[in-house]
């Protein structure tokens, strides 16, 4: 509890000035589902946002997965925020909503899509842990076992990122520190996939903050690290890079 309210008071103080979407991480969850995002940053201070588009319809009084809508560069966007390993019903969800606004670009932000190897975490694939077999999925969670369904990198990417012709950028934590990677939809569109965490470093990561800088022309995005507390710009390998803007979805051409 202590804990959360430091959360609480530290967003608080940007309330009316930064619009703000949250993805809870394995941390922030019991055992289960249950944890103190909503009681902390409740329903309504998100409703209140003007870029706030709605939560998950199955659970509408939790704030754990919601989408946002905002105007940028002369271009409409959609922010599609899921939590930790989305069950099965959050990626029905999740569909129609990516669906229903085909005409803006997508950036999904969840907890965990990207490893610091560069592949996606996928339960599928079998790998060595000191000497034993294991896999490059996240199924030492206990969310991961249960009847609602849990969906790693992959599943995302399969059951719906790669499907629409919208999606532009996936955006995730958990293992430190980057990776990224870009690979072309089932559409042909090119989706971003960049992952940032910093908190095995000194002071829980020293609040570095990865930072979307889009050039005027909407052609580049420049990618880097700053640190607000340290007033700096990371220089850890990998952390500074450039990518190409992905083109407007086909439903505006």
């Amino acid at each position: 509890p202590a804990e959360w309210q430091v959360a609480a008071q530290a967003h608080a103080r940007m309330v009316g000035e930064v619009p703000c979407a949250l993805a809870p991480g394995n941390h922030d969850l019991r055992a289960g589902r249950e944890s103190g995002l909503t009681s902390h940053f409740p329903t309504a201070d998100f409703k209140r946002l003007p870029t706030f588009g709605g939560f998950y319809d199955g659970e509408p009084e939790r704030v754990d997965n919601s989408y946002h809508l905002f105007e940028a560069g002369g271009r409409t966007w959609l922010i599609l925020a899921l939590e930790f390993g989305p069950r099965d019903d959050v990626l029905r969800w999740a569909n129609e909503v990516v669906t229903r606004h085909a005409d803006r670009s997508v950036i999904m932000i969840t907890h965990a899509f990207l490893r610091n190897d560069g592949t996606r975490y996928d339960r599928d694939v079998k790998i060595m842990v000191k000497g034993k077999e294991s896999n490059k999925g996240l199924t030492n969670f206990p969310q991961a076992k249960a009847a609602a369904g849990f969906n790693d990198g992959e599943g995302l990417w399969r059951k719906l990122v790669s499907r629409h012709a919208n999606f532009a950028f996936v955006i995730s934590g958990h293992t430190c520190i980057t990776a990224h990677r870009t690979d072309a939809g089932k559409h042909g569109n090119p989706v971003h996939q960049i992952l940032v965490d910093y908190q095995n470093q000194p002071q829980g990561g020293n609040g570095y903050l990865r930072l979307l800088q889009f050039s005027a022309d909407m052609k580049t995005v420049r990618v880097s690290d700053y640190s607000p507390t340290l007033d700096q710009i990371s220089e850890t390998p990998g952390t500074k890079f450039d990518l190409a803007v992905p083109p407007r979805p086909p439903a505006t051409r």
